[in-house]
């Protein structure tokens, strides 16, 4: 790493971009890939209320750089290099882009606001199938629907053990056989890290635990195979043997064959969501839609760099070497704004105000958060000898 580095969450990452607009770097801003010869993802220009992401990278031109280093890799090691879909993938786990079929379950939320428990209407649970969870479909569209009588959840410990599993992780010996994709950047990123698959599963195990933590949700106790096929049907039995008078499933995947299989059963409605392989290249997002973008990215790329007028500004990383649990669950970022390489005078004014302005906010933040926990415990032993 070049230059000043802050350990940074996805909800602080505001103070950032409110710096660069500050400075006036609000237009013509730029994300690109070092790990795949600097290929520039998107532009975008900074607003008020959003950002608009401008001509994200169409597939024909991710693919134009993608195939000619796939080649050079044997198929296990082609697996840590992201595909277009998974990219396109991250637009929906942000919440930007809203998956085909959401209406049916829009239409049957806002029915059953008009049951009531006590006069005999169905509480419906939701079900979602792994896919969902990797999705992260809780936390950008069903955390905003309002706490009803008649709306709850229900989790299977099978989606949760399949999210759990592990590979090996990247050891140097392993990173040393791609080294051709800049093996500086594999190395700071991706030594004794989680390979390319377990860290988009990983997204799912989080996604399971906020889902538990922000709702009143059942689990299912349910056992698991090593067969995919197998956890498969586990998960579909669990879910339809649920079900039970007054109470149904609203059972959600983007699997055709898992949706096929509920059709039919007693008391539970499936719901099938597609994503659209055509995809535009321009969009609206909101700050915390953006945010959530940026981290999905950079765990998938592991580095994405900053360009500001055409310079390489700074780095964002979701993965490196030495992030550990901690960081993990708390969706760490490390940013890093490099040092201008030249004298100048107005650079080194710009580099200086967002390195000061990002250490004086972080450290009020730090101080606030460090209040709060000190009231938190005097609140909470007051409470114990009022109990005593």
């Amino acid at each position: 790493m070049r230059g000043t580095t802050f350990n940074i969450s996805k909800q602080e990452m505001m103070i950032f971009f409110n710096a660069l607009i500050d400075s006036g770097y609000d237009k013509n801003l730029q994300f690109s890939v070092p790990l795949l010869n600097d290929l520039i993802l998107f532009k975008f220009h900074l607003q008020e209320s959003g950002v608009q992401i401008l001509n994200f990278v169409a597939q024909q031109k991710y693919l134009e750089c993608y195939i000619p280093l796939a080649k050079r890799l044997k198929e296990h090691a082609k697996k840590e290099i992201p595909s277009y879909n998974d990219i396109q993938q991250s637009l929906y786990q942000a919440g930007i882009l809203k998956p085909a079929g959401i209406e049916q379950l829009e239409d049957i939320i806002s029915a059953l606001k008009n049951q009531s428990v006590i006069r005999g209407g169905d509480v419906y649970y939701i079900a979602l199938d792994t896919n969902l969870l990797r999705d992260r479909f809780f936390s950008v569209y069903l955390k905003k629907i309002s706490s009803h009588p008649n709306l709850d959840y229900i989790l299977c410990e099978t989606v949760r053990d399949e999210l759990k599993n592990r590979r090996d992780k990247l050891n140097r010996n392993f990173l040393q056989t791609i080294s051709h994709l800049k093996h500086n950047i594999l190395t700071e990123c991706f030594l004794n890290q989680n390979c390319l698959e377990d860290r988009m599963r990983y997204i799912g195990f989080l996604e399971y635990n906020n889902m538990r933590g922000a709702t009143s949700c059942e689990e299912i106790d349910a056992q698991s195979r090593k067969s995919g096929r197998l956890n498969d049907q586990i998960i579909l039995e669990a879910y339809s043997n649920f079900v039970d008078i007054g109470r149904k499933v609203i059972f959600i995947s983007r699997d055709n064959e898992a949706i096929r299989m509920m059709t039919g059963e007693e008391n539970v409605i499936p719901i099938l969501l597609e994503h659209s392989t055509a995809m535009r290249t321009d969009f609206e997002a909101a700050w915390e839609q953006f945010f959530d973008l940026l981290y999905l990215l950079s765990i998938l790329y592991g580095k994405l760099n900053l360009i500001v007028g055409g310079v390489e500004t700074g780095a964002l990383y979701g993965v490196w070497k030495g992030k550990d649990v901690q960081e993990w669950e708390h969706d760490q970022s490390l940013l890093e704004i490099f040092r201008p390489h030249t004298k100048d005078m107005d650079e080194m004014k710009d580099y200086q105000f967002v390195i000061t302005t990002l250490k004086n906010n972080l450290s009020i933040l730090k101080r606030i958060q460090e209040l709060d926990e000190v009231n938190n415990l005097r609140i909470n032993s007051v409470t114990d000898s009022w109990n005593e």
